[in-house]
């Protein structure tokens, strides 16, 4: 028996028309009473879209969601990101019932952003999170989002740093932002996520007389342990002693560190920095050095799958040999063990670099 046929005559009166009139055809004995439970994505019951009885408000809907997400787990960096991007999906809006956000709101909403193709479906990525919490609830009918167009990307070769690059980041790091050092070569050699596993590394994790590393599952993104065998990677145990002995900060606070990557792109004197872009550099060197994916697999924490897909073929093997062969600089200390140059760039100089290079963009738009 089809479920529409057990709905009690007390529930029948909150039915909206268009339920009414299927509810009415299915109990007269008509052929067509209607599909009573659509899948997702699926487009049965359009009429429906505009019906919402009991339909929760927009902004409470994110709420829930956004706390179903953190109760299961979720990582609170990918929790805030939903929570920034739907917070700007819902201004304007806040109050309007859920069930009442239709496709045409969707595509309206895309096509007023000048969104990269990639952002575009990661963005539609977050919204699918927030209709499909409320399809699995019972607030909507289907998810709005699976009947979006989509868009296919075209796959480019990450961003990543020279040679020579590199070598310039971590000596001007060790002599004038050493207490970043540490988390430099955790990114650049080891290949650590920057964000969920390098920030939260501590000391203690790093085993000197084993020559491994420890990452916690609780920080990374695919929620699993692994032991980083150091021997792979020939010099990040040697900056990565070079950084203890300047007592380099680990853990390291997000602000600070941005800051850090600030002055460090303006030094490397690059036209911006991408995302992930240390942790590239360490995928694409030590693939082309050690010619297997499923060994670098296991220092990077992802699949075989991924590295041949992304990195292969990206940097021929006597680079990557020049990359495995950077040695840390020497470092003048005093008889306490301090060093003797310290400095950098502090926040006055950094301004001025930076108003400088904003002035020279404008002036060479305006030769153009």
């Amino acid at each position: 028996m089809n479920p529409i046929g057990r709905i009690a005559p007390p529930q029948r009166e909150r039915l909206c028309p268009h339920c009414a009139a299927i509810l009415r055809s299915f109990l007269d004995g008509g052929a067509d009473a209607g599909p009573s439970n659509p899948t997702p994505g699926t487009n049965s019951t359009p009429q429906h879209v505009a019906h919402s009885p009991g339909s929760p408000r927009l902004k409470d809907a994110i709420t829930a969601m956004l706390l179903s997400k953190e109760q299961s787990g979720r990582r609170p960096v990918y929790i805030t990101s939903l929570r920034q991007y739907l917070t700007q999906f819902a201004r304007g809006r806040e109050d309007t019932p859920i069930a009442q956000i239709t496709l045409a709101d969707l595509e309206r909403w895309f096509s007023e952003r000048t969104e990269a193709p990639s952002a575009r479906n990661s963005n539609l990525g977050r919204l699918s999170a927030l209709f499909d919490h409320a399809w699995r609830h019972g607030h909507i009918p289907s998810n709005p989002c699976n009947r979006m167009e989509n868009i296919r990307l075209e796959t480019h070769a990450p961003s990543i740093l020279t040679v020579e690059q590199c070598r310039k980041a971590l000596a001007w790091t060790a002599r004038n932002e050493d207490r970043f050092l540490a988390w430099l070569v955790l990114t650049l050699f080891v290949g650590l996520r920057p964000e969920a596993e390098a920030d939260g590394m501590t000391w203690e994790k790093i085993d000197f007389t084993y020559k491994r590393i420890y990452v916690d599952g609780s920080n990374t993104k695919v929620k699993t342990h692994r032991l980083i065998d150091l021997k792979l990677i020939p010099p990040a145990l040697e900056w990565l002693t070079l950084a203890k002995k300047l007592n380099s900060d680990l853990p390291l606070v997000f602000t600070a560190r941005r800051r850090y990557i600030r002055r460090l792109a303006l030094y490397l004197e690059l036209p911006g920095w991408t995302q992930d872009i240390l942790r590239h550099t360490a995928a694409s060197y030590l693939f082309a050095y050690h010619q297997d994916a499923g060994k670098v697999a296991t220092i990077l924490g992802n699949s075989a799958g991924v590295l041949l897909r992304r990195y292969r073929a990206l940097v021929p093997r006597e680079v990557a040999e020049k990359f495995t062969a950077i040695k840390p600089v020497k470092i003048r200390l005093d008889k306490k063990g301090r060093k003797r140059t310290t400095g950098g760039i502090n926040d006055r100089v950094l301004k001025m670099l930076i108003a400088r290079k904003e002035a020279t963009a404008k002036w060479n738009q305006a030769l153009s």
